[in-house]
């Protein structure tokens, strides 16, 4: 059966200007050089693979894993022998001294988290470089931790604790612009005023403290956080 040509082609029999007319451009809405320091915004500009779904999820609503290992101080003879292999969460912030190493992407999401690990999709995650095909290497396939969901909590409030008591150290001009974080259950407000939700354990005293958009860092760290909570 032919379908109508309105249903094939409906743009072709709309009259007025379309949406990508540049007349339907609004320029003033938006600030570059604002846009620049608003994490809200560069949190969407850089975009990784979740291996697992095989689609792709702006960098920061997403974690980096990593494989690391142990060497107990046992069978010095055979150290291979000794040492495991562990899918973990990295540092959410790779110091640029050191080499990259191999690593993957997933959802920043902990309900997401709990379901690839108890799946068992997690194994796609691990880097080529751990995926052993010999037999006498399958010892040390990397193994993950039933609770990696909750370590990947552990580290963000750790580094949200040393982040935020930095910042209550600098001085802060509440006159620019940021948003005002609190203990309570994590979200986000957004009137009157940008207010962000923590848990207390994010907190060193204080438990408020206003963090500008011009700290990009800690800025992105909370609303990751708040992503990852939900």
């Amino acid at each position: 059966m032919t379908r109508h040509p309105l249903l094939v082609l409906p743009q072709n029999y709309i009259k007025g200007p379309k949406y990508l007319n540049s007349s339907l451009l609004s320029t003033a809405y938006y600030e570059p050089g604002a846009l620049a320091s608003n994490p809200f915004a560069s949190a969407l500009v850089e975009t990784r693979l979740d291996v697992a779904s095989k689609t792709r999820f702006p960098k920061n609503q997403t974690i980096r894993l990593g494989v690391t290992s142990t060497a107990p101080p046992v069978a010095p003879d055979f150290p291979s022998q000794s040492r495991t292999f562990q899918l973990a969460p990295l540092p959410m912030e790779i110091d640029g001294k050191h080499r990259p190493m191999p690593s993957s992407y997933m959802v920043n999401n902990s309900k997401y988290i709990n379901y690839v690990v108890k799946s068992g999709k997690w194994r796609q995650y691990i880097p080529s470089k751990f995926r052993f095909k010999n037999d006498n290497a399958i010892g040390n396939r990397p193994q993950i931790s039933s609770e990696l969901s909750s370590e990947v909590h552990e580290v963000y409030v750790e580094k949200m604790k040393k982040k935020l008591y930095e910042q209550k150290k600098s001085e802060q001009n509440q006159n620019e612009p940021g948003m005002t974080v609190e203990a309570g259950t994590p979200g986000m407000r957004f009137e009157p005023g940008t207010v962000a939700r923590i848990p207390s354990a994010c907190f060193c005293d204080e438990k408020s403290v206003f963090v500008p958009f011009s700290n990009k860092a800690l800025a992105l760290l909370i609303l990751r956080f708040i992503h990852f909570q939900y």
